[in-house]
């Protein structure tokens, strides 16, 4: 689905689809090689067929006009009898002669027979009794004429033998390839594998170093943030811009840190349920105060609950949000609505979009739209709420809407309803409210702990 996350994220299916990749390309090409083999073999064995075929009628015409006298035409037929691989039938002004029951004088085609002429070996296909037969005929002597039924089943016999062993050959072939490709893909994923953890490593090695000399310089320029004013005029420019850059490191190494700790799992989980109606406006109410000029419109279904972690729920919302802000325009749209088990919460905003190959990296770490190269942010933010959202059990994906601008989809299990205090009634039902539980831990997080709240 698209923007969910990079093909590496998900070892099996990046593996799967690799390995379907190399059986579709292995089936594709000996699908083609199988044709081209079986149409060419079978073109050369009708050929090879029609010429042994047109031969045999040849000499089978030679005896000379003597041999086909009614006196001698039994003889003539025993003959060809003996010489086997064939049937015929003789047509002589005085008698019709048939070497087989199985092939009649009736079987040859009038029109065939009216267009046998002297001097010429004609030849077409024909069926006798189900029995597929080449049939050739020729004029030896004048008002004479042979008809020689050649028999076709050994040739398709063959050339059905022949197919079966091309497509044996061909199902081997095409296993070859999905165990190739498997083996290609487990090395792939491996080194994939072995390249990002060598590459987070480095991420939060570089980050923890760089965060006790920054605490240092993030002091440094507070104090020197607010003496820009009494700075000479020459001297504030510079100095706003570096204090302005220090706080765009710290925020980055900050970020940095954060993502350390969600692949090091060291990232505490507590769900509870949430009441989306309170906990989106909470966080629309924050972002109004920063952003008057791009409103945060709240719309949400009434008595939706969720199991989530309050902080990763807030994280999650902020950074999209953020996003929205930074990159959208206009009034930024939260829904939330009901589907299935699920709630699934939209974040819109009224920008350009995303163009269609940003689409499945717009979640890659520090992958920016280039449009939003020189602007604020490191491009970490939607990589961080992907990490926590999936903590949560739930999934982040990102489309384009109909009407322009982007939509950010986050879904949360829905919590089972429970009682409003001070409704009446008790018993069952109650009971029931009362010993409502988060989602399976397949949704979840290992080492969740659920709490109660919203």
């Amino acid at each position: 689905m698209p923007g969910t996350a990079s093909p590496a994220a998900d070892p099996r299916s990046f593996r799967r689809r690799l390995t379907l990749a190399f059986v579709l390309v292995g089936a594709a090409t000996g699908a083609v090689l199988v044709a081209a083999s079986l149409f060419t073999i079978t073109t050369y064995r009708h050929h090879t067929f029609v010429r042994a075929a047109r031969r045999e009628a040849e000499l089978g015409l030679l005896p000379g006009p003597a041999r086909f006298s009614p006196q001698r035409l039994d003889n003539l037929i025993a003959e060809y009898r003996t010489r086997g691989g064939f049937e015929t039938v003789v047509v002589t002004p005085a008698r019709t002669v048939a070497s087989s029951p199985a092939v009649p004088p009736s079987a040859v085609p009038a029109g065939f027979a009216a267009g046998v002429s002297a001097g010429d070996l004609a030849q077409t296909e024909t069926t006798v009794s189900g029995r597929r037969y080449l049939l050739l005929g020729g004029t030896p002597a004048a008002g004479v004429k042979v008809f020689f039924f050649v028999p076709m089943g050994d040739l398709r016999h063959g050339v059905r033998e022949f197919a079966a062993v091309l497509l044996l050959w061909w199902a081997l072939a095409v296993l070859a390839s999905a165990v190739f490709g498997n083996l290609v893909a487990r090395a792939r994923i491996k080194a994939l594998t072995e390249s990002r953890i060598r590459e987070r490593r480095f991420t939060s090695d570089v980050a923890h170093e760089l965060r006790t000399p920054l605490a240092a310089m993030v002091s440094a320029a507070g104090m020197l943030g607010e003496e820009l004013d009494l700075l000479p005029p020459s001297a504030r420019r510079p100095a706003a811009l570096l204090v302005k850059d220090v706080s765009r490191l710290s925020e980055l190494v900050q970020e940095l840190l954060e993502l350390a700790r969600l692949d090091a799992g060291q990232e505490s989980l507590h769900l509870e349920r949430l009441r989306l109606a309170q906990a989106l406006s909470a966080v629309g109410r924050a972002w109004d105060s920063d952003a008057e000029d791009q409103p945060i419109v709240v719309d949400v279904e009434p008595d939706l609950e969720v199991w989530a972690d309050r902080a990763r729920f807030r994280r999650v919302l902020s950074n999209l949000l953020s996003n929205a802000v930074r990159h959208g325009g206009g009034a930024v749209t939260i829904r939330a609505r009901r589907q299935g088990a699920d709630a699934v919460i939209d974040v819109c905003d009224r920008g350009p979009g995303l163009r269609p190959e940003s689409l499945e990296r717009v979640f890659d770490r520090f992958h920016k739209e280039d449009t939003a190269r020189s602007a604020a942010g490191s491009g970490l933010g939607l990589a961080i709420a992907l990490e926590h959202a999936r903590a949560q059990g739930g999934t982040l994906r990102a489309a384009n809407r109909p009407g322009g601008g982007a939509r950010f989809t986050f879904t949360l299990p829905l919590a089972a309803p429970t009682e409003r205090r001070g409704d009446a009634g008790s018993g069952p039902d109650r009971a029931a409210a009362a010993s409502a539980t988060p989602p399976p831990s397949g949704r979840a997080a290992t080492g969740a702990t659920p709490t109660s709240g919203g």
